[in-house]
């Protein structure tokens, strides 16, 4: 496997993600903030990046929906681009964040106004995601290896997606482990800290889509040039 393969895969999101978590690390109010903001984690390179990988898995949908010519195609990548449209929403709690600051409102009045946070529905959300991450990316990419079926090709994931998915879970670990025993002394970001297993996530997916759209020929047709799938 190239080098470059391992980089993009596992070695640039490791590399983000720890240097965010450095950041909040470092007992430097300033840094901190960089990463999550006190006052709302909202406005830090943390979720912002989050926000700009589901950009970046709507941008891979509508492309994929634009440069194909089967209806089977296009129904697939919008319902893709639904959910990323979806996601992205309850990550800007469609909005508030930004409303209640614009207009100088204390955060600690904003409604709670998502889904995911409503009762069990996060706990459920999350492993529901789980089990899909580990049937996609780690079970998915060793299935029908010689298969000529052109359907299996297509969606089966590289399997350096392995590599990945291991690697946001080994980073999850030692971020939850920091944040146990060696917190910095204003962890504000306690209950939050699986936010650094959440982008890991979203760049998963987004790879993953971006494989698909721009490296990979849909079995049904597609008026695209293709390359060489990573």
């Amino acid at each position: 496997m190239k080098i470059s393969s391992h980089i993009i895969f596992w070695v640039l999101p490791v590399a983000v993600c720890a240097a965010l978590l450095g950041l909040y690390l470092s007992e430097i109010p300033v840094l901190m903030a960089l990463t999550a903001p006190e006052f709302n984690r909202e406005f830090g390179l943390l979720e912002n990046f989050q926000n700009l990988l589901l950009l970046g898995i709507l941008g891979c949908a509508f492309y994929g929906a634009k440069g194909s010519i089967d209806w089977l195609a296009r129904s697939l990548f919008g319902f893709v681009a639904a959910g990323a449209v979806f996601v992205l929403l309850e990550e800007l709690d469609y909005g508030t964040h930004h409303w209640w600051w614009i207009n100088g409102w204390d955060m600690a009045t904003r409604p709670g106004f998502n889904i995911h946070n409503q009762g069990d529905n996060s706990d459920l959300m999350k492993d529901t995601s789980d089990i899909l991450l580990v049937l996609m990316f780690l079970v998915f990419p060793w299935l029908g290896r010689k298969s000529d079926n052109v359907w299996i090709r297509y969606f089966r994931p590289s399997r350096l997606f392995n590599l990945s998915l291991i690697a946001s879970m080994l980073f999850a670990d030692v971020a939850h482990y920091i944040g146990d025993h060696h917190p910095p002394q204003n962890h504000y970001l306690a209950p939050n800290i699986g936010e650094f297993r959440e982008l890991f996530t979203y760049y998963i997916w987004f790879l993953y889509i971006g494989t698909l759209t721009l490296y990979r020929a849909w079995p049904g047709g597609r008026e695209v040039d293709t390359q060489s799938s990573p």
